[in-house]
Order: C-alpha cells, then structure tokens, then sequence
C-alpha cells in the first residue's frame, strides 16, 4: 500500500483496487446463497435430498435415485442508508437511501452415470447484478458513489458411493466476474467541480470442492440399537483457495489539470489496474438427524479463512505490491428444524449467525459487511410425483456496519453507520424426477 500511496497524493488507484478485489468475494457469498436446501442457508451439507447438493456437497448426489433437474430463483429486496456522524470531516451529509431489488436464478442437475455408484452433476448460477448506490452528493462521494457486480459462475461435480455408507465427490468450478465502482474525484485547491472515476475490471478464476457424506444409519444398526430406525447423516466439505485474476482501465473525467499532472508524471493515467486476489479456502460440516418420526433436524458450521482474502497483489504500470486488509477468520453456524405434516407436505424453519470478518475500525465502504443473523421459513411439496416444489422467506439483519476511514486530503474523513441495513430474500424452486 505505501508503494501505491506514493504514486499519487491521494491513493485513489488503492480505492479502485480494494472495490473491485472486494467485489470478486461478494461473488463467492452470492454463489452460496443460491443453493440452499433449507432456510437460512442451513442444511446445505448434510441433508442430500435435492439436485441442489451439487454445489454444497456434491458427496450428497449418491442418495439420488435418478435425474434430478432443479431451477432455483432468489428474489431479494435490501434497504440501506449510511448515516454521517460529526466525526466526518467532508460536507455533503447521509448517503441516499439505498433501497435494491436482486434477481439470482440457478439450474443445478443430477443424474446416474455408468455405474450405479457414480453420481455427475452441473449447475449454474447467473445473478443479475448486486451492488449500492450511495448517491453523488453525500459525504463519502470521494470513496464511492456507486458498484456494482455481475457473474457467472458454473460447476461441474461428481460422486462415488464407496460402501453403503461413505460417499465422496468433487467438484469444479469457473467463475467469470465483472465488476465496476464508480466515485467522485476532489479537484482540491482547483476551484473547478468534482471529476468522476469509474473503474471495470473483469476476470476467470478457477475453483473446486471436495466432500463427502457419511450415512450413520446405514453404518449401525440402529433397529436392534434403539428399536427404530434413525436417519443420521454427516457431511464435509472443503474449497481451496481459488485465485482469480481481474484487470481493467481506469476511466477518469473532469480530473483538474494539477492532479491530472500528478498522475501523469506517476505513470497513473491510462494505466491497466491488474489484481491478483484470493478468494479464501473453506471448511464446512453438517449435521442431520430425524430424532422422532416425521420430525428432522440439521446443524452446520462453516469456517471461512478471511486472511486470504484481505491478501491482494496489485500491479499499477511496472510498480507491483501486496495489501493487507486485516481481515479474521469468519464462522457460520446455523440450526434447521423440519416437519412432516402428511407424505406430501414439509413445513421448515431456520437459523443462522455469521460473525464479521473485519474489526470496525477497519471495515470499507465497499465491503461494509458486520455479523449477520438470518431467520427464515418455508416448505416443500410434492405436487406430483415428479414435481416437487420448494419456497422460502428469510430476512438478513446485517448490523449497524459502523465505518471511521482514515482521513485523506481529498476524501476527508468518513465515519458513521448503516440504519437501516437489512434484506428480504424470496427463495422459490422447483425440482423435476425423471
């Protein structure tokens, strides 16, 4: 960072740099968040009884019995605003409110192949956009104005039934994502107006996920054991770290001829950004159970190591450095419940917690993410007997987000939090058997 800050006397490529590496991680959560098999993002890796198995756990394809076809579509609403305190140093005052509308569909498939211990599967996940908007004139418009994110992202999986009660898969994926952030440039001492900047960046990084799926009543003998059978199964998997490399052009306007000249002479202006981000390894394990008859039970947990992430490799012209972002190990947990009103009907309900991944005092406006709870509800019903469909409602409280950036003599002092900053997701799916 220092060797960035020196190129320029305000480090706005530093900015352009962190938003679009930022982004790319933005793309991983919203990957994830189009495979649930339960409310809240619970029972991903141990429940097993959908297509949507092939990108959580792809272990989990050996317990379907034939083609699995399922379209998945997430419609979420988020309001936000983030509100100045008196600690800000630059006039302008809240951010507009921020009020968007996400549509995420998703296609994911399963099927025996060549044997009838091998599972392959593919799904697909194509959003249409996630981003903010903060607004033009508002206290932070030297930081950002607007971002936004769109992706595509594929993968490619397959299982094996090793015994009757172990099964193992893999995975891989190829994630194309395109990103752009835009603010207002502080022609500072020019008296002329504000300039903008926009900046787009776009890259292929490549990933993968192995797992597996252990099946402890098929292991034990839980009918002489307890006098009952008992559905008990456990799932893990993990996702190395996947490097992506994105690159674009910084597109600057109405830059006054005093900082235009900085930038020349530093070699800034019309110079490829190029970012070498990690997208960070994780452990994810879960648990499920049907302690009494028609009633089901899921527990997950989820580790997500952070500090590869806050990890970027920037190259600006010929000057290249590293930037840490002093991100923490983030952890999930999540409950489910599941109750089986008649052999058609499934009513469920669930919970999640994730904890922050950045210290307050460190959080970004473009990553401006705190701990999370999720509460959510749904059902399954099987409308025929190859048509099963799947709805769910879940409301993300994201915190107060609270935000101190360290002054600049262009940007200022930004310092605040969100209020509010929620979202409402309306997940609707539908599987068809052939």
């Amino acid at each position: 960072m220092d060797q960035i800050r020196r190129l320029s006397p305000d480090p706005i490529a530093a900015r352009w740099v962190w938003t679009a590496a930022l982004s790319i991680t933005l793309a991983v959560w919203a990957t994830t968040a189009g495979a649930q098999l339960r409310p809240a993002h619970t029972g991903s890796l141990a429940t097993a009884d959908s297509a949507a198995t092939v990108y959580a756990n792809p272990a989990g394809m050996s317990r379907l019995d034939r083609p699995e076809f399922l379209f998945n579509t997430v419609i979420a609403y988020s309001k936000s605003q983030f509100e100045v305190d008196d600690r800000t140093t630059t006039d302008g005052g809240d951010a507009d409110e921020n009020d968007s509308f996400v549509l995420v569909p998703s296609a994911y498939y399963a099927t025996p192949a060549f044997h009838d211990r091998i599972r392959l599967g593919f799904a697909l996940n194509v959003p249409s956009g996630i981003g903010s908007d903060y607004g033009d004139e508002w206290a932070g418009r030297y930081v950002a104005t607007e971002s936004s994110l769109v992706y595509i992202a594929m993968n490619g999986a397959a299982s094996l039934r090793v015994t009757d009660w172990l099964s193992l898969g893999a995975g891989i994926e190829l994630l194309y994502t395109q990103t752009t952030s835009k603010s207002k440039i502080n022609n500072l001492g020019e008296s002329i107006p504000d300039g903008s900047a926009e900046y787009e960046a776009s890259g292929i990084g490549v990933g993968g996920v192995v797992s597996t799926l252990i099946e402890f009543d098929r292991l034990l003998d839980f009918e002489s054991l307890l006098g009952r059978d008992l559905p008990l199964r456990f799932g893990l998997s993990y996702r190395p770290k996947t490097e992506t490399d994105v690159d674009g052009v910084p597109e600057l306007e109405g830059v006054g001829p005093l900082l235009g000249a900085a930038l020349l002479s530093n070699g800034l202006l019309a110079q490829r950004v190029e970012l070498g981000t990690t997208s960070p390894q994780r452990v994810q394990l879960g648990l499920y159970v049907e302690p009494i008859e028609r009633l089901s039970l899921t527990v997950d947990f989820a580790w997500i190591d952070m500090k590869q992430f806050g990890s970027v490799d920037i190259s600006i012209s010929d000057v290249s450095t590293n930037v840490d972002g002093d991100y923490k190990d983030m952890f999930m947990t999540g409950v489910s419940v599941g109750w089986e009103v008649d052999e058609r009907l499934q009513l469920l309900a669930g919970f999640s917690y994730v904890s922050s991944p950045i210290s307050d005092s460190k959080r970004s406006l473009s990553f401006p993410l705190d701990r999370m709870y999720i509460v959510g509800a749904g059902a399954k019903y099987q409308f025929r007997d190859w048509i099963e469909l799947y709805g769910a409602l879940n409301y993300y409280d994201t915190g107060e987000s609270r935000i101190d950036t360290e002054p600049s003599p262009r940007s200022g002092r930004i310092a605040g939090e969100f209020s509010p900053h929620f979202a409402i997701a309306a997940n609707l799916g539908v599987t068809f058997l052939f």
